[in-house]
């Protein structure tokens, strides 16, 4: 039994056995809560009365923990397009586990669920964020002394999982931009330039934007930190030419003032990616050109990270490959910095063969005496 942290994060987790099983509990970040939870953990145990779950809690089935979930969880923690990507996932999560009582979710369940959209075509990355909400929703349960253990544990998340990473080459740019109505031309610009998030975008009003010094203050981010971004001359002018309406405070609008709608948003994109025939190509990819033109233009990824919001650089060590001059500028600075020893020079004997040089004293050998094999 104990408590720890996982590198630099501020949460505190708990572990603990019970009849050969180990479990693991995140708790926050308080280390004297989580103090507090595993004395309750290790009492429970001694006395017999672990995972003492309130008799109401045995009929709850997943879609009460769902409405719970969103209710206390989702709408207060998550942004609004996390929450609207999660839809089609959370819909299918409810049509498959929805009337079952949370004690009958087993690991075989979750495994079977998961195989099915393996085998209706979904690839490995996809059916991972199924298996991870499902996860976050049934270790929320567990906090909530709804369940003993979440089963999700039990099952491991598929292998062959890739980073996607698409992004626009000039010309492909220029292409879309022609073919953009001019307000998601302005859109697709700040963008670009700015790698901002489709929320964040959609988000913007015009008191995040100062242009006297060339900056946009985002305070709503997905991971919760603020970040300044500098503004380019390409994004100011496409900032100058956006209407600015009476009572609307949101930057990128329709005519009539209302902030954009994603389904407007996503008719107006498709219909523009259909018609200039980009392959493979998705809003959210406008940020990954954003990234990888940074990296190839020798930006290093310390600075990528900063700009992109990244709370960790494993999320930005996807663009290290679109910089091999990077590399080969960190070994001509090793070469600068280390001491260049002179060549060996191998001295050459008489005739050509390497060996002693030719100044070299000549070594006399005896000549070998002569055995007398004579029988007496």
């Amino acid at each position: 039994m104990g408590l720890y942290r996982r590198g630099k994060s501020k949460t505190w987790y708990i572990h603990y056995e019970n009849d050969g099983r180990r479990y693991r509990e995140a708790i926050g970040p308080s280390k004297r809560q989580a103090e507090l939870v595993l004395a309750k953990r290790r009492t429970d145990l001694r006395e017999g009365r672990f995972f003492d779950l309130p008799s109401s809690s045995s009929g709850v089935t997943f879609r009460e923990l769902s409405d719970r979930y969103q209710r206390d969880h989702a709408i207060p923690y998550k942004s609004p397009t996390t929450i609207e990507g999660d839809r089609s996932r959370w819909n299918a999560l409810v049509h498959e586990f929805g009337a079952r009582p949370l004690s009958r979710i087993k690991a075989a369940d979750v495994s079977a669920f998961l195989a099915a959209r393996r085998r209706g075509g979904a690839g490995p990355a996809t059916v991972n964020r199924y298996r991870a909400l499902l996860s976050h929703v049934l270790s929320m349960a567990v906090r909530w002394r709804l369940l003993a253990w979440n089963p999700v544990r039990d099952v491991r998340p598929l292998p062959g999982e890739t980073r996607r990473v698409r992004f626009l080459e000039q010309a492909e740019l220029d292409r879309l931009l022609d073919a953009c109505p001019p307000w998601l031309r302005r859109l697709v610009t700040v963008a670009v330039h700015t790698g901002m998030r489709r929320g964040e975008l959609m988000g913007l009003r015009w008191e995040q934007v100062d242009l006297e010094r060339g900056q946009i203050a985002l305070t709503k981010t997905k991971n919760r930190q603020a970040r300044a971004l500098p503004v380019t001359d390409a994004c100011q002018r496409a900032l100058l030419t956006a209407p600015r309406r009476a009572g609307c405070a949101f930057v990128f609008a329709d005519e009539l003032g209302h902030p954009l709608s994603p389904w407007g948003l996503r008719n107006a994109w498709d219909a523009v990616v259909k018609e200039t025939r980009l392959k493979n190509f998705r809003f959210h990819d406008l940020r990954h050109t954003f990234a990888s033109h940074l990296v190839m233009a020798g930006v290093d990824l310390p600075t990528v990270r900063e700009l992109m919001g990244h709370k960790t650089l494993d999320m930005t060590i996807r663009y290290a490959h679109l910089a091999p001059a990077h590399a080969r500028r960190a070994i001509r600075a090793l070469e600068r910095k280390l001491p260049v020893a002179p060549p060996v020079v191998v001295p050459r004997r008489k005739g050509g063969q390497p060996g002693a040089s030719q100044d070299a004293p000549v070594r006399k050998i005896a000549p070998r005496k002569r055995m007398d094999r004579t029988k007496h």
